[in-house]
């Protein structure tokens, strides 16, 4: 009997065949937020990346809470092994690989350095015409009005980011995450659009770069984004 409940067990563990690589993310994702049971994610995380889907914004979700399940078990070698395959293989993917260097840099840090793997995935997005996301803090005592026009979108959890061309040049803005946005009812993605005249206030970054944390952002008048709803009571919102 033990040794049946056991293979039941261990059945059970394992990603069923012939499932799409959403579900396998979203079993993955419930078993590292939910169920907290992190050898379970681990193992529907592996089964995607391993597969090579298609469907390239899934992989490279898969990629990087691979890494940070990893990281959340204390397998620091394993976590750094899968992040410097994220920074590798997923480079246009800038604001994840920023997120989790973000992460391993804490208590972490000192038994892992990810910033040759870090400033390796700028340079590939770079040269790629990807977005590249700066890790920045920011100062509240450095507000800032920025009009212009939005050049690049990235909507791509964990936060969603917009390149501002200025007349003093590019900037890039950082909004909230894509889920809460949406869940306020107030935010879709197409909020945004390429070529948009829109205003943006904010703060500025503490490092000097030309980077900003989005307070509103309206255009035409017309008020699109507003930090304030992210802490408003979130109501039911179709995911865009």
């Amino acid at each position: 009997m033990r040794v049946m409940l056991a293979l039941a067990a261990l059945v059970a563990a394992i990603p069923c065949v012939g499932q799409t690589t959403a579900e396998l993310l979203q079993k993955g994702i419930y078993a590292q937020e939910t169920e907290g049971n992190l050898d379970h994610a681990i193992l529907f995380y592996r089964q995607i990346v391993n597969s090579a889907p298609s469907q390239r914004d899934l992989a490279a979700q898969a990629q990087y809470r691979l890494a940070q399940t990893l990281l959340q078990k204390g397998n620091l070698t394993e976590a750094s092994r899968e992040f410097e395959r994220l920074a590798r293989d997923y480079a246009d993917y800038s604001s994840l690989v920023s997120s989790l260097a973000g992460q391993m840099r804490g208590p972490f840090y000192l038994s892992v350095n990810p910033a040759g793997a870090i400033e390796k995935a700028r340079k590939l997005a770079a040269a790629g015409g990807a977005m590249v996301i700066p890790m920045a803090e920011f100062d509240p005592s450095k507000p800032v009005t920025l009009t212009g026009k939005i050049s690049q979108i990235q909507w791509t959890n964990p936060l969603a980011w917009l390149k501002l061309e200025t007349a003093n040049g590019d900037y890039s803005v950082r909004l909230g995450a894509p889920k809460t946005m949406v869940g306020t009812g107030k935010v879709t993605k197409n909020a945004f659009q390429l070529g948009m005249d829109v205003t943006i206030t904010g703060i500025l970054a503490n490092n000097g770069s030309q980077t900003a944390l989005a307070n509103t952002v309206t255009s035409q008048g017309n008020l699109i984004f507003d930090h304030a709803w992210l802490n408003s009571p979130v109501v039911m919102a179709p995911a865009q």
